[in-house]
């Protein structure tokens, strides 16, 4: 049921955000939002560009220093994650004769 569905990402919301005090409360209203527009256009989009607005307005009211740390850092993570996870692929091996790879498709 919908309710379910509200009382779900709301309390999840809330708890991710409870290093902030009592203003985690303030998410309430943001996870309802977000909630309705998932059920309401069933895409990420519209969820995807709340949080980015709701970022970017956070980031506005932030010191310089900490809006560029807050924006550095973790473009850091993520690009020291991704060079982890793919520095295997950076000259992967030919395919062999006969492989899945130059076979054409079946009974040809």
């Amino acid at each position: 049921p919908a309710w379910m569905i509200y009382t779900t990402v709301t309390v999840i919301e809330v708890a991710f955000h409870l290093h902030y005090g009592l203003a985690a409360l303030a998410f309430v209203p943001y996870a309802l939002l977000r909630t309705w527009l998932l059920l309401r256009y069933a895409r990420l989009l519209p969820l995807l560009l709340g949080h980015a607005i709701a970022d970017a307005v956070v980031l506005l009211c932030a010191p310089p220093n900490a809006a560029l740390a807050k924006i550095v850092i973790p473009l850091g993570l993520i690009a020291s994650m991704w060079r982890l996870l793919h520095q295997g692929d950076q000259n992967p091996e030919p395919a062999e004769p006969g492989s899945h790879a130059t076979t054409g498709p079946v009974g040809r």
